[in-house]
């Protein structure tokens, strides 16, 4: 619907403010792509979901962490709802579903729900296996969210292998490189670090600041 369009504009224009790092911007972006998607018909619960995590990430990094858990929460709130129409529509087995266990997966990641997390990046996983295969993009996202989260539950050997099952199909899939590669060379070099692999760390630190310099130039990212 037209209001379902002019909300995803909004959100569009809040991600472009958000990665420039001006907040402020990106927050009245997103604040009103949330008023144009905001009403219960089954087409705009994924809007008004993606308006309040964008408004959660955008609260967060502005270092407004009460605003940015509410948002969060209300995300979660309109991601399930939203799982749950797509249940009725496809049932189990579809891509759609898959991006709403996704989308929760990432929620509560954000809302520091690690346990819960792990358990929608693993629905994911299973239907993007199911659907795509072992060596698609949307199964290695959901071994990086895999490995985030254990990451953050401190559980760092499991962060590793999970990290590792990313990395490999982000080189079967983009060559040596692309961001998505540096990032889990990114991640996996924190995990080594806290898993006391001091050289591995270093190596794969070095590996995505390579990436990172031919790509954009510069060091910001790291």
């Amino acid at each position: 619907s037209a209001r379902v369009n002019v909300a995803d504009l909004y959100n569009n224009l809040g991600n472009f403010f958000f990665k420039k790092n001006q907040y402020d911007q990106a927050i009245e972006n997103y604040e009103h792509a949330l008023t144009h998607g905001l009403d219960d018909s089954k087409s705009t619960q994924i809007s008004v979901a993606n308006s309040h995590y964008n408004l959660g990430h955008a609260y967060e990094n502005n270092k407004q962490y009460g605003k940015a858990i509410e948002h969060y929460d209300k995300a979660i709130e309109h991601y399930e709802k939203a799982l749950e129409i797509r249940l009725n529509i496809f049932g189990t087995n579809h891509s759609d579903l898959a991006n709403s266990y996704y989308n929760l997966g990432m929620s509560y990641y954000n809302n520091k729900q690690y346990d819960k997390s792990i358990e929608y990046y693993e629905k994911a996983l299973k239907i993007s296996l199911d659907i795509f295969g072992t060596n698609h993009s949307d199964v290695a996202w959901s071994y990086h969210g895999l490995g985030d989260s254990y990451y953050r539950n401190k559980q760092y050997d499991k962060s590793v292998e999970y990290y590792e099952k990313a990395l490999k199909i982000r080189l079967d899939i983009f060559g040596t490189n692309h961001s998505d590669l540096a990032d889990s060379y990114y991640s996996l070099g924190l995990s080594y670090y806290y898993n006391r692999q001091y050289d591995k760390a270093i190596e794969h630190r070095e590996k995505a600041l390579k990436i990172w310099k031919e790509l954009f130039g510069d060091t910001d990212r790291l």
